[in-house]
């Protein structure tokens, strides 16, 4: 899935250059592409950019228009988005859905699965993730920062896992670093004495 994050898909820093170059090294092996576009930010420079790359990268493949937070513009804008996008670019299908509400998802979720080709398990049915563990450990540090202070900070906020280190006792030291856009996000991101990151 691909979502048009302000000014990511324009990268100027090292670390959204390596996050924009992770989303698309999955394109190659994957069944199904997604473009997410957010209804009241509508065709923006970064949808552009995402565009320009799919029509490269990702040619005979299926992929669908997301158009997400649909219940933050009006009807008559929303189709004239639709219909916009899809001359812009042809994609298999087109979902309108509120995430958050939960409009439209169920049938975006029925569509990807009957998408989904059947296989072989590519790994032991008891193994949770191919992911490494620093990887696990960053995106859990990160969910649960979004999932406390969505309302305050923006969603560009990276973790990344620095150190871990395995101790005598079964459990593990992980230090890990997090990123935000501007040095304001520091202090939201701490709590008052520290209140916020130690409850993460």
């Amino acid at each position: 899935v691909f979502v048009d994050t302000p000014g990511l898909f324009r990268p100027k820093r090292r670390l959204d250059r390596a996050m924009v170059a992770a989303a698309w090294s999955g394109v190659d092996d994957a069944d199904v592409i997604c473009l997410m576009v957010e209804a009241h930010r509508g065709l923006t420079e970064g949808v552009e950019a995402i565009f320009q790359t799919l029509e490269e990268r990702a040619r005979g493949r299926k992929i669908a228009l997301v158009i997400n937070k649909i219940d933050r513009i009006k009807a008559e804008h929303l189709l004239a988005l639709t219909k916009k996008l899809n001359e812009r670019f042809e994609f298999s299908s087109t979902f309108m859905i509120s995430a958050e509400k939960g409009h439209g998802v169920e049938t975006l979720r029925e569509w990807l699965s009957g998408e989904m080709p059947e296989g072989p398990f590519l790994y032991p049915e008891d193994e949770i993730s191919d992911l490494p563990l620093r990887q696990i450990a960053a995106e859990i540090t990160r969910e649960k920062l979004t999932l406390r202070l969505h309302q305050e900070l923006p969603y560009q906020l990276t973790v990344e896992t620095e150190n871990w280190k395995d101790l005598k006792d079964g459990s593990a030291r992980i230090e890990q670093i997090i990123y935000v856009m501007r040095d304001g996000h520091k202090g939201i991101v701490l709590g008052n004495k520290g209140e916020t990151i130690k409850a993460v």
